[in-house]
């Protein structure tokens, strides 16, 4: 799933997010297709959200994310960035 490149086929802002999420708020998360077909959701972390456009190119990152209260766990997932 790592560097999995596609576009943008939708997006929108979380303003309340859970617990987990809150010190992350405001963020945007994405509907992309990537170019294997298949359509995934994830936070989207490249640049400014003011610029996410329908149909932009990303692709696919490791990053953490969320913040947990037992500092031995370290959650990882996949989220978007920009196309490089």
């Amino acid at each position: 799933m790592l560097g999995k490149k596609g576009v943008v086929l939708s997006w929108t802002i979380i303003y309340t997010p859970s617990n987990d999420f809150k010190k992350s708020a405001p963020y945007p998360v994405l509907l992309a297709q990537l170019d294997s077909g298949e359509k995934v959701v994830g936070q989207y972390v490249g640049t400014l959200y003011n610029d996410l456009k329908i149909g932009m190119r990303i692709r696919t990152i490791l990053r953490k994310t969320r913040i947990t209260h037992n500092e031995d766990i370290i959650s990882y997932g996949i989220k978007f960035t920009n196309e490089i």
